[in-house]
């Protein structure tokens, strides 16, 4: 037969079981909207706990920089006349990491 899921939490079981009726079919409807709030409840709390962590997380993190790197130039050269294209060379300017000396 089938059962219904238990509450989870101490203070939804305590205010069932002070609402609790004679009739069982009001007890059901009764039940059945305090799991509702319950399960609300606990999936709002997941969902807030971890937006706070996300937060927190991001304001650990450095700063992106504005421009992390330099496009290339682009230059174009008409090298063959009997060839109506350009000849496309691109040059990357390569950003170095800064090194401490060792010495």
């Amino acid at each position: 037969m089938y059962q219904l899921p238990k509450l989870r939490l101490n203070s939804t079981r305590d205010l069932y079981h002070s609402l609790k009726t004679r009739s069982k079919i009001i007890n059901f409807l009764i039940y059945g909207f305090i799991y509702w709030i319950e399960e609300s409840v606990i999936d709002y709390k997941i969902k807030s706990s971890i937006d706070v962590a996300l937060i927190r997380y991001e304001a650990e993190l450095p700063d992106l920089p504005e421009r992390p790197w330099e496009p290339p130039e682009i230059t174009e050269t008409y090298e063959d006349p009997e060839m109506p294209l350009p000849t496309l060379r691109a040059s990357y300017k390569w950003a170095e990491k800064e090194t401490e000396n060792p010495d």
